[in-house]
This record gives structure tokens, C-alpha cells and sequence, in this order.
């Protein structure tokens, strides 16, 4: 999984690109990549999740551990670009409860 970033003041957009999110390799890399960014004073991520067309259980726990991440630090987490597929995975697991999540990322930075 590819991930691209952009720091906008306190709040960095995260471009993930993979046709699936949930392999092995990619929880370890965004923990990663989410802890640097509260390194640097980032207080919320918004997650752009355009280019990537589907999510397994093990994606799911991606989202959570941004989430909690961001949380626990104080922060905020949220989601752009949610293609059906996987905002139906939100739905069925009930994370669509826990997650903002917007149309586009313009809409999740205004808010």
C-alpha cells in the first residue's frame, strides 16, 4: 500500500492507493506513518480513501487503530472518498457509528 500526505497547519490528508486495505505489511506501516505525524504536531488526519476499492477485517482494524491513535492523543480521524463497498463494510460492522466520514476531502476539511 502506497500512502501519500499532505500537512495542512495541524490536520494531514493521507492518500492511501492499494486496491485492498488490509495486508499484513500495511497495519504496521500506517501505525507508523499515524504516530510520525502526532510526532510532528499533527492533530487530525483525515483519510483519503479514493483509490482504494476494497477493505478486509484486517483493514478494518486499520481504521480503528487511526482512530484510536488520533483519539487517545487527542486528536481527530476521519474518512474521504468512501467508494459503496466499503462504506457497506462500515455499515454491516456498525463502525459507521464511529467514523466521520464525507463525500470528498474538501467537505471533511471544512468541518
Amino acid at each position: 500500500m502506497e500512502m501519500k500526505h499532505d500537512i495542512l497547519d495541524t490536520s494531514a490528508v493521507i492518500a492511501l492507493q492499494s486496491n485492498i486495505l488490509g495486508t499484513p505489511s500495511d497495519s504496521k506501516d500506517f501505525e507508523c506513518k499515524i504516530q510520525d505525524l502526532i510526532g510532528e504536531g499533527v492533530t487530525r488526519v483525515i483519510l483519503d480513501l479514493s483509490d482504494v476499492k476494497r477493505i478486509n477485517s484486517t483493514g478494518l482494524a486499520i481504521l480503528i487503530t487511526g482512530f484510536n491513535l488520533l483519539t487517545n492523543s487527542g486528536g481527530k480521524f476521519a474518512l474521504a472518498n468512501l467508494n459503496e463497498f466499503i462504506k457497506g463494510a462500515l455499515t454491516i460492522t456498525k463502525l459507521n457509528n464511529v467514523f466521520e466520514y464525507y463525500d470528498s476531502i474538501d467537505e471533511a476539511i471544512a468541518h
